[in-house]
């Protein structure tokens, strides 16, 4: 079963967090923030440019931009908060971090069946992490 969380103060209890978002074209865009502890710069975030394939589920379609896509941005960050908001930027979003909710998810193909009875809408954007 699925939590839904909005926070205040720090991100730091998640190791991951996939951010999807949906703009008004139909086109869905995926970033993915990594905490990783005992590292220098401990948090980065993976930005793509392209949007998920609209014939397939975000799982692949994530699988198939790794793969194939030119347009795929990292970028370190001290802490989860600015990379999300990295990716807000990226998108021209006018929000922060602290604006959205937060799923929390025991893997990342949760997700997929999150997303088959709650499509994302226009001008969306979600997040879904994985706690430590």
């Amino acid at each position: 079963m699925e939590r839904i969380m909005r926070f205040d103060g720090n991100l730091d209890m998640f190791k991951n967090i996939v951010l999807l978002y949906k703009n008004n074209n139909g086109e869905t865009f995926i970033g993915s923030s990594t905490n990783k502890e005992n590292s220098i710069n401990d948090n980065h975030i993976v930005l793509y440019k392209d949007s998920l394939p609209q014939d397939r589920d975000y799982l692949m379609g994530w699988n198939y931009l790794d793969d194939n896509s030119e347009k795929i941005y990292f970028v370190s960050e001290q802490q989860s908060e600015v990379s999300i908001d990295d990716f807000l930027a990226a998108h021209r979003i006018e929000k922060t971090w602290k604006d959205i909710d937060y799923t929390v998810v025991d893997s990342l193909t949760e997700i997929n069946d999150i997303l088959k009875k709650d499509a994302l809408s226009d001008n969306e954007v979600r997040a879904y992490a994985l706690l430590k």
